[in-house]
């Protein structure tokens, strides 16, 4: 049994049973008694604050633990089999953090590491973190969401907050990047030198929001994403023309709803380019730019609806003298204006004045689009903890779960609206078919309760759906029958889009979460599902049906990161939400909850004792446990 599976009272009771059942025999004791074992278990905890050592902090937001960093990871190193490697060559390992509830009152936030070279082996069973898959028959990654994989380097009493992560956690996140580019020197506590490691810091939206200081809510943030400059204004614009980004352009698409990750290279260019334009702008027109937008008022949107028809947009359909004179007069106001506020000739007819005004525009166009990427860029009112935003991978556990809770929100939230009936009546109809046809069977229903919003009168309709990546994978898989059972035949344009947009998501989801490397080919089908899924789903439900995740498809990011690393499954979090649900088993089966002594010398600490299982988890998984009993036995 791993450590920490047998409290000590259930070491009692087998004492109990097995060696006391008869008092007339004398026999060896088949197990230690419980205070034997509590002795073993101090002195393996000293040990381990020897070897391996932690530092205690007290700060304003709670207790903070902090293993040391360099001890552990060359002992999580070496129980995958990569420390010898890892003298020669740099290993990958992903730097991650999250936080979790150990009661509704008291929450934990750690951060650790977790290994993501498949070169190696698992730390407990010793097999191969890559091989041909016994069930399938094909070569891919095993064991790689093990939560054995994953060490919590520091642990924090505290809620997890924006401040917890920029004035505490900061360092070590330092720390991290330091590691990246100098690995470990060789020293005599430690051992030898080790060559920089390929550290990438694989994170859920909230945790990406506060070490970036960048985004948030796609719909209350206008800068909302943390990896590009797109705009909750600008939400839905799209790309058309030499605009488009490359894939776009050699896939002949019209419309290019990508936006460049904002990495340091394209941060650098973008703000050269910026400057080049500026001074053309400047020269052509003799006025700046800035001034110019301050003063105008005419829209140049591009990838907006009935634009053509908008009379206040550079791109309306001038009406002629005898379809609408006044329309036609008004418009050739606007158009002089904003010819005259550039330094524009207004000879010719209003179309001419139009065309001249269009290619000022366009210029301006590519100026705006290098300017907000240098908003975003100056943005944080402080300095980001990680400022390569291309090294922050999302977790595609947390990208399905949250983009399948959504989904399944808006099918039944469109299906409530659509309703001829009263809510109840829908309410009861909707739950008694996801009872027996999707969770259950007509023999053996399903006791789901769909989840309502209600006030002291009574339900009042239908409340965002949210579960387990099970419980939503379910749901997930029978969206289509749900569509076409819930959403009424006369609304045929609605749910051809939901159908063709929930069978390419579908398609899409089985190749980001395959346990392999894709193939440049299964790479590129990722793509055209994921942009077909968006373009649907926007077509369904417009800005409504947008969120950061869903915009993560839609920009073209998770394809960008899966063309970089091929496989994402390897930095999902999955292995590490397993790591802090044994925390919080440990804390509530195998821990004094913060009670007397539970903390160093004698003090109390809610987390101490994750501290100590950790340290001597590391021992056990390298041998080093085994080692020190033997020599106490010798």
């Amino acid at each position: 049994l791993p450590p920490g599976s047998i409290r000590g009272s259930t070491i009692d009771g087998l004492n109990t049973i097995f060696d006391k059942c008869d008092k007339n025999i004398d026999v060896e004791p088949m197990f230690p008694s419980s205070s034997a074992v509590s002795r073993a278990r101090v002195a393996l905890n000293n040990y381990a604050k020897d070897m391996i050592g932690y530092e205690r902090l007290n700060t304003e937001y709670g207790e903070v633990y902090v293993i040391d960093h360099e001890a552990a990871i060359r002992l999580m190193l070496r129980a995958c089999g990569l420390d010898k490697l890892a003298e020669t060559e740099s290993v990958s390992m992903a730097w991650t953090s999250d936080g979790a509830e150990f009661t509704k009152d008291r929450t934990h936030v750690s951060i650790g590491v977790k290994i993501t070279d498949y070169r190696g082996k698992h730390p407990v069973t010793g097999e191969p973190l890559s091989g041909v898959n016994k069930e399938t028959g094909e070569d891919e990654f095993i064991a790689m969401q093990s939560r054995e994989m994953c060490c919590i380097l520091v642990i924090a009493d505290a809620r997890e907050k924006k401040e917890l992560y920029t004035n505490v956690f900061r360092k070590y996140y330092e720390d991290a990047q330091k590691f990246a580019k100098e690995g470990f020197p060789a020293s005599d506590r430690y051992g030898p030198a080790m060559k920089p490691f390929n550290i990438t810091f694989p994170v859920d939206m909230s945790t990406a929001w506060k070490v970036t200081l960048r985004g948030g809510g796609c719909k209350n943030a206008e800068y909302f994403c943390h990896l590009c400059s797109n705009t909750s204004s600008r939400l839905l614009e799209y790309k058309v023309e030499e605009q488009r980004c490359k894939r776009c352009i050699d896939l002949n698409k019209e419309k290019c709803y990508h936006h460049t990750i904002c990495d340091s290279n394209y941060l650098q260019k973008s703000s050269e380019e910026l400057d080049s334009l500026l001074e053309e702008y400047e020269r052509i027109h003799n006025k700046s730019f800035y001034a110019v937008c301050a003063n105008s008022v005419i829209r140049s949107e591009i990838g907006i609806a009935n634009k053509e028809v908008d009379p206040f947009h550079v791109d309306y359909r001038i009406p002629s003298a005898e379809e609408d004179l006044s329309s036609r007069i008004a418009y050739t106001r606007l158009i002089t204006r904003e010819c005259n506020l550039r330094g524009l000739s207004i000879d010719g007819d209003v179309a001419t004045r139009q065309e001249r005004l269009k290619k000022s525009i366009k210029l301006e166009q590519e100026i705006y689009a290098r300017s907000i990427t240098r908003e975003w860029e100056l943005f944080p009112d402080d300095n980001p903890l990680i400022e390569d935003v291309e090294k922050m991978i999302p977790c595609i556990l947390h990208l399905e779960n949250r983009i399948g809770e959504k989904i399944l929100s808006m099918i039944l939230f469109k299906a409530e609206e659509l309703n001829g009936h009263a809510f109840t009546r829908f309410y009861n109809e909707v739950q008694e078919f996801l009872r027996t046809t999707v969770l259950g069977t007509g023999e053996h229903p399903s006791q789901y309760k769909l989840p309502v919003v209600s006030d002291k009168d009574g339900p009042k309709g239908l409340a965002k759906i949210s579960g387990s990546n099970t419980f939503v994978r379910t749901l997930m898989s029978s969206s289509i029958s749900m569509t076409e059972t819930l959403i009424p035949e006369a609304q045929s344009a609605l749910r051809a889009d939901l159908i063709k947009s929930l069978s390419a998501y579908s398609e899409a989801i089985k190749l980001l979460t395959l346990h392999r490397n894709l193939t440049d080919e299964e790479i590129e089908l990722f793509g055209y599902h994921a942009d077909v899924f968006f373009e649907s789903w926007i077509s369904a439900f417009g800005e409504q049906g947008v969120t950061n995740y869903i915009h993560l498809m839609g920009a073209g990011h998770i394809y960008d990161f899966l063309k970089k690393h091929r496989c994402l499954y390897l930095y999902s979090q999955q292995g590490w939400e397993a790591l802090n649900s044994k925390v919080n088993t440990l804390f509530h089966m195998s821990s004094q909850r913060g009670g007397n002594n539970s903390g160093p010398d004698g003090g109390k600490s809610y987390i101490f004792p994750i501290v100590q299982y950790i340290m001597r988890h590391l021992l056990w998984i390298t041998g080093e446990g085994d080692k020190f009993f033997d020599a106490k036995e010798n």
